[in-house]
């Protein structure tokens, strides 16, 4: 957690608003949230990141049919949206 203050702190952002996550062990709704919506803060490998994020469009958008149902029954179900 202390990584995480030191970091919002260098960043100059509200700790609420951070979020860092390991693209590769994410559900794929989330990991495209993050492509569309996030900031990249370091990569390695600019290659395999390409490879990633085109995998991951490729993926949701073989899902979004799904995780738009889902979403629709979570309303639903929840009073939510």
């Amino acid at each position: 957690m202390e990584f995480l203050e030191d970091l919002r702190s260098a960043l100059g952002v509200d700790f609420k608003k951070l979020n860092l996550a390991v693209m590769n062990d994410v559900d794929i709704d989330f990991a495209f949230q993050i492509l569309s919506e996030g900031k990249l803060l370091y990569e390695k490998d600019a290659d395999l990141r390409s490879d990633l994020e085109v995998n991951i469009i490729k993926r949701y958008i073989d899902a979004k049919p799904l995780l738009e149902l889902r979403r629709k029954r979570l309303e639903e179900l929840y009073g939510l949206g």
